[in-house]
């Protein structure tokens, strides 16, 4: 079964005073936020007003943010985007000890000495082959 593609508007923002002004460009429209953690959900109310859908139905996404001094923006961007490599690469971590982790103790090596190879406690190789067994 294929995942549904969901509809993803891209919002503007900039600093007026110490309000946010919330602008998507596909529509034409404008809203306003009192911070920041407001902008996405205002972005969707006006989005889901517009278009007469369910705010669930679709998702938002900020593309910049403009009106920050320097290279402030930059340096915001970098780091979300430095964020998500880490995630990935956790994600892809995680994944080969616990692969490595299962063909080490079908091969019989015991707990401790799995952990050992692996770098981490004994315990957290258990609980990464039960987390494994219980997803499969």
């Amino acid at each position: 079964m294929a995942a549904e593609m969901t509809d993803v508007y891209e919002y503007e923002i900039h600093q007026e005073g110490r309000n946010w002004v919330v602008r998507i460009p596909i529509f034409g429209l404008t809203t306003q936020a009192r911070n920041l953690r407001e902008t996405d959900r205002m972005a969707k109310s006006i989005i889901a007003l517009h278009l007469d859908a369910d705010p669930t139905s679709f998702e938002v996404r900020r593309s910049n943010i403009i009106g920050l001094p320097g290279t402030v923006a930059e340096d915001v961007q970098r780091a979300i985007e430095e964020r998500g490599r880490l995630a990935a690469a956790q994600a892809a971590s995680l994944s080969a000890t616990t692969k490595a982790a299962a063909e080490l103790v079908e091969m019989g090596v015991p707990l401790r000495d799995a952990g050992y190879l692996l770098g981490i406690s004994h315990q957290r190789v258990a609980q990464l082959l039960g987390a494994s067994t219980e997803s499969a």
